[in-house]
């Protein structure tokens, strides 16, 4: 029979097991501290930070990831990995996951698409570790995550950036010979009308030739501007045309199932602007309203008026407009539509819902309308069509009507030039343009030949016409040899394309005017004309 325990021996046990207690309260309280600790450190962290169970179901989320998500932590808790996940993605993380559970390492970061509660995509980079039971078995996953949307977009619009600008190193060239193809052939399409009756069948030919070549080197032209090569310069211009060639150009390659309603009223006034510049504008406004019909199809409305309106509804005249109106284009489509979450950004720099979109056509529209002092609004409600409003200041001056007659109306000369020009073909039509004119011309294919002519008599000549790009001595460092030699002899040059130099840099060297081939002969003949008179 077991001896009872003395009371002493009792209250001795009595004694240890409350100092046990007191201990385990202890390591409790220091538990449950560095839990708090724990916790308040993984919310107040930037980086998301989960904890989920074996088949990737929510177990806990800090307020990081929360934000990052857009979900509330009682929303979260719950979810699985495939709810907020895009579908090409979730394989990616799968496989991390099985790869952390099978090793018990460290997963590799990676990075995955997901879709917050509103919508929008975004990127994350992933580290994943496992978690074990005091045991040691899985029983779950720990995740940190980081927001590289930002990152990711930049990157992506680098990459179109260089892109871009590779397309317009070659559209560079594709337009420097092919307007140099494209010159003879208005040239002397416009030598033989010229030559030739009007009205008779040779005439009608040619004339046929000079407007296809001449619309060629438009098209060129808005390679160039699409590509920002082209210079910009701010001029008196009536809208009512260019909208008229972007809708025509348009229509060819819209499909059947978008229609295009247009109201352009004729007696709008000119505005100060770059055209280049403008047929950006409408081209983007168009682009994006194709893009909003273009799997339901719809209606394209385009409406151009003149209105005295003050479109920021106020008193303050921001644009400096002192007639107080304004040419109003509107262009509205029937298509999907933007809410408010979308509206509220569409001008900002990357922002983008197309799937292959840059998020810079809007944001260059409302740089372009703020160059042009001018007014750019939106409305739009989902699946109700969007409606753009463009207010640009008119100003008030005529401008006369481009088109002139040919015939009889180029200034004449008779002075002597040394025209210099590595093309054969452009070298012979350009000396026929200028004989033909009155002017006695020395024509030379190479630029050292040109320099060596002059030097033996500078005298001998009263100006000079270059071709810009050329094998042995480009355009502009012949001018300056020339003009060391003959510091007030007038220099033309001519060019394709260049990147090389503007018309700004070509009048520091002593340059008289810079010109894009291909020109026309009136062109030529008046450049020439008050180059020369001005000396």
């Amino acid at each position: 029979m077991a001896k009872k325990p003395t009371y002493e021996e009792l209250e001795a046990r009595i004694t240890l097991l409350e100092l046990e207690t007191i201990k385990l309260k202890k390591i409790e309280d220091a538990l449950r501290e560095s839990e708090e600790k724990y916790r308040n450190i993984l919310e107040t962290i930037e980086e998301g930070y989960f904890e989920s169970d074996l088949n990737s179901t929510f177990t806990y989320a800090n307020n990081a990831l929360c934000r990052m998500i857009e979900y509330s932590p009682d929303e979260i808790i719950g979810m699985k990995s495939r709810d907020i996940m895009a579908p090409e993605t979730l394989k990616k993380i799968y496989r991390v996951f099985s790869e952390v559970y099978k090793t018990g390492k460290p997963g590799k970061i990676v990075e995955y698409e997901i879709i917050t509660k509103s919508g929008k995509k975004m990127f994350h980079e992933l580290s994943a570790y496992i978690m074990r039971a005091p045991n040691g078995t899985p029983v779950g996953f720990r995740g940190v995550c980081r927001d590289v949307t930002e990152r990711k977009r930049t990157a992506d619009n680098l990459m179109h950036l260089q892109k871009m600008e590779a397309i317009g190193t070659l559209a560079g060239g594709i337009a420097h010979d092919f307007n140099n193809i494209l010159y003879p052939i208005i040239g002397y399409s416009e030598m033989i009308m010229d030559d030739s009756p009007e009205g008779s069948q040779i005439y009608q030919n040619s004339e046929r030739i000079y407007l296809s070549a001449k619309r060629a080197s438009e098209l060129v032209r808005q390679i160039l501007d699409f590509s920002s090569q082209n210079e910009y310069e701010f001029t008196p211009i009536m809208i009512q045309p260019l909208l008229k060639e972007t809708v025509k150009f348009l229509s060819a390659s819209l499909p059947t199932t978008i229609q295009i309603s247009e109201d352009i009223v004729e007696g709008c006034g000119p505005v100060l602007g770059s055209p280049a510049k403008i047929h950006q504008v409408i081209m983007n406004l168009f682009t994006n309203a194709f893009h909003a019909m273009e799997e339901n199809g719809g209606t394209l409305k385009i409406r151009l008026t003149e209105t005295d309106d003050n479109p920021v509804h106020d008193s303050i005249n921001l644009s400096g407009n002192t007639t107080g109106s304004y040419v109003r284009l509107t262009i509205s489509d029937t298509g999907k539509g933007m809410g408010p979450d979308i509206l509220n950004n569409i001008y900002e720099p990357f922002f983008t819902t197309k799937e292959k979109g840059t998020g810079l056509g809007l944001a260059v529209v409302h740089g372009i309308i703020k160059d042009h002092k001018g007014h750019i609004f939106v409305s739009s409600e989902p699946e109700k069509g969007t409606t753009f409003d463009v207010y640009l200041p008119v100003i008030q001056e005529e401008i006369s009507d481009p088109e002139f007659n040919v015939v009889d109306i180029y200034p004449p000369g008779n002075e002597h030039i040394l025209l210099v020009d590595d093309e054969k073909l452009i070298s012979e039509m350009e000396k026929d343009m200028l004989e033909q004119l009155g002017y006695r011309v020395t024509a030379k294919t190479k630029s050292s030949d040109a320099l060596n002519v002059f030097q033996e008599n500078p005298d001998r000549f009263d100006m000079v016409i270059t071709d810009l790009t050329m094998p042995e001595i480009t355009g502009d460092k012949l001018a300056q040899e020339l003009l060391s030699i003959k510091p007030d002899l007038p220099i033309i040059v001519l060019t394709g394309f260049s990147r090389k130099i503007n018309k700004t840099d070509a009048e520091k060297i002593g340059v008289k005017d810079l010109i894009m081939k291909p020109l026309l002969k009136m062109e030529l003949a008046k450049t020439i004309r008050r180059v020369l008179d001005e000396r």
